[in-house]
């Protein structure tokens, strides 16, 4: 369970009962945010958690931020934007509460819509702030591989923007069922 901190925390199954373990960084600098992280997305695949967007005190507005945590080898990765408020025409803009999903061969994260949240910025006095939040109506995908986003085309009758949703991926397969006599 991701909190926001280098720390992650987890639940043995097993044993019933929750252990934190102490991650470390791979630069450069320090872990992006030193204090309570919210609002933000997280995926797993290839043994791999991954992290983006969000809010944090120092970025009201919401950041694009994304995080990669080898599991096995307990080491944080920043793998692309930042925890500051800050655009660029290469990756999603700021934000939080966005939606996502890994695709069934885990080559791909999705990232799809979210807020801009301009009113918690104004009540901050931080960049980018106004009285009405920002709801995006973008959809991005990351490369594993690549290491890049990439923003993808909604092709048919899209869903309106929205923020605060859930997503589920269900790959589809094929069930077998046996009698039981």
């Amino acid at each position: 369970m991701f909190t926001g901190l280098s720390i992650v925390d987890c639940f043995d199954l097993k044993k019933e009962k929750w252990s934190s373990i102490k991650c470390t960084f791979e630069g450069p600098g320090e872990f992006p945010v030193a204090d309570k992280w919210v609002d933000f997305t997280t995926q797993t695949a290839n043994g791999k958690l991954y992290v983006f967007g969000g809010t944090w005190k120092k970025s009201q507005l919401g950041c694009n931020v994304l995080l990669e945590l080898d599991i096995r080898k307990q080491k944080w990765r920043l793998l692309s934007g930042t925890s500051m408020p800050t655009q660029d025409d290469l990756s999603p803009g700021p934000r939080r509460y966005t939606s996502s999903w890994v695709d069934k061969k885990q080559e791909s994260l999705f990232i799809l819509y979210g807020e801009a949240d301009r009113q918690g910025a104004m009540i901050h006095a931080q960049l980018n702030a106004d009285a009405n939040g920002f709801g995006y109506d973008d959809f991005w995908s990351w490369n594993f591989k690549e290491k890049k986003w990439t923003r993808q085309k909604i092709h048919g009758n899209s869903p309106c923007a929205r923020s605060e949703m859930g997503t589920t991926y269900v790959s589809l397969f094929s069930i077998q069922s046996s009698r039981v006599s």
